[in-house]
């Protein structure tokens, strides 16, 4: 063990822990507060309407990051490469043709969901407004996560991170629980609509945070367009993207169409809190891909190498602990949420 541990012990691994650590803070902090929340929802609203809901949320979720075409896992690698080789036109360029892209496939497919969820969703049980809701919202989370991928690619981490993993859901959760501690009531589409204005006050502020710093950085360039490696490279991340990070939203839409909303409800929340093992990966990663771009650009093969091993064996140790965690506590961390629930514990 010690010899494993050795090698990345260093100054390099306490940078990586320390970085790291606040991106992993967040996602954890984040992740917290959606539990809390959907604890909330499952207690006030029962299984069948959460399911509906989490449907309805998914679909937002996935169809906003197909809207993104992978520019905001693209960032890095060529923002990247322009701060290594100060080549400021070709981050100019990147940023415009992105966020314009970006900005027009949302709002398609945003017309496109609203006007097709009439049509298809009313007949299996949900009826349509949860989605219609939803797809109204793409606009909104396709704009935050690209982006997440412009703030990560400075690493301008509190930017990144902050507004959409922390602020979002504090603010839907506590509209959440004020509608509840009132003795209101609310159903999907309610719960949907609250989403959707915690998303566009998380856009607001992190446009806010990086529209000044972002524009003086490029402004009076002139952009260098490579539109064709920028897109091809995109998309291809898009796909890579879509499996490791969104496998969730995708099982639950697939889950949809075999499972009644009360199971939908039971999945969803034994995948989640399963999932929790992957923010630990999601945190080393994101500290570490802007140092991987600078050190491809610089062809630092020796650099890239060390830098994945130490990711690597971070990861695998950090998994381990929340493993035996979620063995050992898994029936009452589900139990918390109603008896229904416990159905969970072996996925």
């Amino acid at each position: 063990m010690r010899g494993f541990l050795d090698p990345v012990l260093d100054r390099s691994l306490v940078q990586l822990i320390r970085g790291s650590g606040f991106i992993f803070a967040c996602r954890v902090g984040g992740a917290v507060l959606a539990l809390a929340t959907q604890w909330v929802l499952a207690r006030w609203m029962g299984a069948e309407n959460l399911g509906s809901y989490l449907l309805a949320y998914s679909w937002c979720i996935l169809v906003a990051r197909l809207s993104g075409l992978g520019f905001n896992s693209a960032a890095p690698r060529f923002i990247g490469k322009g701060l290594a080789l100060d080549d400021q036109a070709t981050i100019r360029g990147f940023v415009g043709f992105s966020g314009r892209t970006v900005l027009l496939v949302s709002f398609g497919a945003c017309l496109v969901g609203v006007t097709t969820s009439f049509f298809t969703i009313g007949d299996a049980g949900y009826g349509p407004w949860p989605l219609v809701i939803a797809f109204a919202a793409v606009p909104f989370m396709a704009g935050t996560g690209y982006l997440e991928g412009i703030a990560l690619s400075f690493s301008w981490f509190r930017a990144a991170f902050l507004p959409s993993i922390v602020l979002r859901p504090a603010l839907f959760l506590t509209a959440v629980c004020a509608i509840w501690a009132f003795g209101g009531e609310i159903g999907p589409a309610g719960v949907m609509l609250l989403q959707l204005g915690s998303m566009f006050v998380a856009l607001a502020v992190l446009v806010a945070a990086i529209g000044g710093p972002l524009s003086r950085r490029v402004s009076g360039v002139t952009p260098r367009w490579e539109t064709r490696a920028w897109t091809n490279t995109a998309v291809a991340l898009l796909i890579i993207s879509l499996f490791r990070d969104y496998l969730p939203e995708l099982s639950i839409i697939v889950a949809g169409v075999y499972l009644a909303p009360e199971e939908i409800a039971v999945f969803t929340i034994g995948y989640r809190i399963a999932a929790l093992i992957s923010f630990v990966m999601f945190a080393v990663d994101a500290f570490t891909i802007p140092q991987v771009a600078k050190a491809a650009a610089v062809n630092d093969r020796a650099g890239l190498q060390a830098l994945a091993e130490r990711a690597t064996r971070l990861t695998f140790l950090a998994s381990l602990g929340a493993f035996v965690g979620f063995w050992l506590f898994g029936r009452w961390a589900l139990g918390l949420f109603g008896d229904e629930f416990v159905a969970g514990y072996r996925l």
